[in-house]
């Protein structure tokens, strides 16, 4: 199939949002809250309006998933004909205290195939794009995942659902990756992090909680860059459903290894207090 129609659009509404949210960052916001901590600015607002009313001009037939306003389109977003998602600014936590780790992420799929990526990084200066067949790109140029085999000298990248302080989910992973392997960082926006492992910066990434919208253009641009996107299990990933594991392939199976043993640990949370 012929992409380029999808990703003239795609990259047109990245681009336009990234200038909306250049415009406003640091600066004072209209913030609220979906949940204790969940927060949604005037940017996720704008940015998402824009590139609902942009798709919608561009392709009135397909079907847009939305984290802010949700599913617009006839019938389930899953079993869409062609189904466009959008996460209009990734990182709202660290957007809105005026941290440069934000983006926007744009996932075309067409029949639940991942089909297009793009992720667009404003402060960064970084577009990822991917194409189904075609590879994955930085700012134009070809990425790879990375080579490394040991992991001792393996970086890996997570995060914690906003219930994870109520909770305690992906403490005992994070524990136990935390002796496996070199380092840990934790980011606050699942679109770079994936986008990190397709360029190499990372050698993997998982978390749980995560939504259609945070994954969409990700997993795809592991895949092209030649990592390997699955669930926590194993098992193959849907974006639907919340868990996530991708890496540069080369040590996945070591860490479905590590998830199936920090499932084992029994952990008492919350823990008292003092």
């Amino acid at each position: 199939m012929n992409t380029a129609a999808f990703k003239k659009v795609a990259m047109e509404i990245a681009l336009k949002a990234g200038e909306i949210q250049a415009r406003k960052w640091g600066k004072k916001l209209d913030i609220r809250f979906k949940g204790p901590t969940n927060p949604v600015t005037e940017v996720d607002q704008a940015c998402e309006a824009m590139a609902l009313k942009a798709l919608r001009r561009a392709f009135p037939g397909h079907s847009v998933l939305g984290e802010e306003t949700g599913a617009h389109g006839a019938g389930d977003p899953s079993q869409a004909e062609f189904l466009w998602v959008v996460d209009p600014l990734d990182g709202t936590v660290n957007y809105s205290h005026g941290l440069p780790h934000y983006s926007i992420s744009i996932g075309l799929r067409h029949r639940g195939k991942a089909l297009l990526g793009v992720v667009h990084a404003p402060s960064l200066r970084e577009t990822y794009t991917a194409e189904a067949g075609r590879g994955a790109r930085l700012n134009g140029k070809p990425i790879r995942v990375s080579r490394i085999t040991v992991p001792q000298s393996a970086i890996f990248v997570s995060g914690f659902a906003y219930a994870s302080a109520q909770t305690g989910q992906n403490l005992p992973e994070w524990m136990l990756f935390m002796r496996q392997f070199q380092a840990l960082r934790r980011t606050g926006c699942a679109s770079l992090d994936y986008s990190w492992v397709a360029c190499g910066r990372f050698e993997g990434f998982w978390e749980y909680g995560l939504k259609a919208w945070d994954s969409a253009a990700g997993e795809l641009l592991v895949r092209e860059a030649g990592g390997r996107v699955s669930g926590l299990k194993g098992e193959p990933l849907d974006i639907f459903k919340e868990g996530v594991l991708a890496t540069n392939g080369l040590l996945h199976a070591r860490c479905l290894s590590a998830l199936r043993r920090a499932r084992r640990v029994r952990l008492a949370w919350p823990p008292k207090e003092a």
